[in-house]
């Protein structure tokens, strides 16, 4: 079970993140103050500690720089009501691995706290989904950091700035060609070093338009290997599915509820400001309804739902030629393809699509 320690000097709010937080797995030490949890950290092993920046006595700054000193090991994520944009960067640039404004959705807090531990000195294999372990480090932070790989083949890095993706080496090679070079790996290791600024530019992308570019070719070429699964035997004969053999869906009942409630939303997207093509798609019953010229298939609504439930994020927005914006809430992903309409038209207007 893993263990954190909420430190804040008001009494509803240790209550209510122990009750929370608790329900949820966690092994929940509490502090009303600096002091308190000094000695706390001194005595028992804490894997993350969730402070505030303003309490009665010293500041959870101080504390925070304390840790960093002597247990650099232990994730700090740091709270506030009365956040600002240099707060927010003061928190980061100290050593913080998350800033949260409150208040906070209590199932995004457990998702933050979540993706914090897997993510510092992460040490991971470059397989199918490298590219999103390494987003997902730098997820909170749209930040900066070189992401150094090592394989069988070679070595290389990609490096991000600002949350983009600005050059890529792997060997000899280098932007582009050299980034899906190191895609293509199947084997080896990758590690983070945060702060860690590029030597040159050579690309300019998004990561949010990273991530949609990854997931989408890999369903465009997806190939179905054979498996024991698909050979009749003695042995598996009771469980054989002639129709998932041959690659056939097997027919879903989707109750009528769930349809009308897709088919309400797709037509009140297809008012939104701009919109070429879209859809929803309801996760639970894997059902999804589109309209327009440019339909995304199942199996990218599916790793998009994937990837946001991954990064603890409900949006994705990725700009170009068209606009593509997805939205997850309340069970529901809806996407819309769109023309030169801002991000925060959009969210306007998807805000009272469920």
């Amino acid at each position: 079970m893993p263990s954190v320690l909420v430190v804040d000097d008001e009494e509803y709010i240790l209550y209510g993140l122990r009750k929370a937080l608790s329900r949820r797995g966690w092994d929940v030490l509490e502090a009303s103050s600096v002091e308190e949890a000094r000695d706390i950290i001194r005595t028992r092993p804490v894997e993350v500690v969730l402070t505030d920046i303003r309490m009665g006595g010293e500041s959870g700054l101080v504390f925070l720089q304390e840790i960093k000193a002597i247990k650099p090991d232990t994730r700090v994520i740091v709270m506030t009501a009365r956040g600002s944009e240099d707060m927010e960067k003061e928190v980061l640039g100290l050593g913080a691995e998350a800033y949260l404004e409150k208040p906070f959705d209590l199932t995004y807090l457990d998702q933050v706290l979540r993706n914090v531990l897997k993510r510092r000195g992460f040490k991971g294999v470059v397989q199918e989904l490298s590219l999103v372990d390494i987003l997902q480090l730098l997820a909170y932070e749209s930040g900066t950091a070189k992401i150094e790989v090592a394989s069988p083949d070679g070595k290389g890095a990609i490096y991000v700035e600002d949350g983009k993706l600005v050059h890529a080496v792997f060997e000899d090679i280098e932007g582009q060609e050299a980034f899906d070079r190191i895609l293509s790996l199947e084997g080896g290791s990758f590690s983070v070093r945060r702060g860690e600024t590029s030597p040159k530019k050579t690309m300019d992308e998004a990561l949010d338009a990273v991530l949609l570019r990854v997931i989408t070719s890999r369903d465009e070429t997806a190939e179905t290997e054979p498996t024991d699964e698909n050979v009749i035997s003695l042995e598996n004969v009771e469980d054989f599915s002639f129709t998932a053999s041959l690659g056939l869906a097997e027919e879903v009942e989707v109750p009528d509820e769930i349809r009308e409630k897709a088919g309400e939303i797709v037509t009140k997207l297809q008012n939104v400001k701009g919109a070429v093509s879209g859809g929803v798609y309801i996760p639970e019953h894997d059902y999804h309804e589109t309209f327009g010229d440019t339909p995304m298939d199942t199996d990218t609504l599916r790793r998009v739902v994937k990837v946001l439930n991954a990064l603890g994020r409900d949006e994705m927005f990725v700009d170009g030629e068209t606009n593509h914006y997805f939205r997850l809430k309340e069970g529901v992903l809806v996407w819309v393809e769109t023309k030169g309409t801002p991000l925060v038209v959009l969210r306007i207007e998807t805000a009272h699509l469920f």
